[in-house]
């Protein structure tokens, strides 16, 4: 199985039978995003979404921008002002993993949920749904993990936001 083939779904039942989990449930879900961050697109395209009444800036942040909850690699969803990372040498780091306390948050909750959570999106929805591993990471935040490609030993950094 090379790395453009995700690995089969595990069930998290038949793994850990003393844990209160249905038969059939996923231990990890691999998703492939494509993301598009609205301070990477071209000057002309952002002042088009800017002033378009049918989506403009906020809405294109929330929904068609950066993927949040827990990810690896991919753009990083900044809750605060973005940070650089640098190693011990001042090389800047790589993005490598995103550890989210929520996995999209209420405005976001209609485009980055899956298809077969939508249903919990009603009138009566429950906060406790947005972090399914029981996470908190500061109030509602992220922790991020950077790695050094150009340092021999590959060191590890990190950076965690929250509101």
């Amino acid at each position: 199985m090379g790395l453009t083939t995700p690995p089969p779904p595990y069930d998290v039942a038949e793994i850990f039978p003393e844990l209160p989990f249905p038969p059939g449930t996923d231990l990890c879900q691999v998703l492939r995003v494509r993301e598009y961050p609205i301070e990477e697109l071209p000057d002309e395209l952002y002042e088009k979404i800017e002033k378009s009444a049918l989506i403009g800036a906020d809405l294109y942040e929330d929904q068609l921008s950066v993927a949040p909850g827990t990810k690896v690699g991919g753009w990083i969803p900044w809750v605060q002002a973005p940070e650089t990372v640098t190693c011990r040498h001042g090389h800047e780091m790589e993005h490598l993993l995103t550890i989210a306390s929520w996995e999209h948050d209420p405005g976001a909750a209609p485009r980055w949920a899956p298809l077969e959570e939508r249903h919990l999106l009603s009138s009566d929805f429950d906060p406790e749904q947005l972090g399914p591993s029981g996470l908190m990471i500061g109030d509602a935040g992220d922790a991020h993990l950077f790695v050094c490609l150009e340092c021999p030993d590959r060191p590890v950094g990190s950076a965690a936001q929250w509101s």
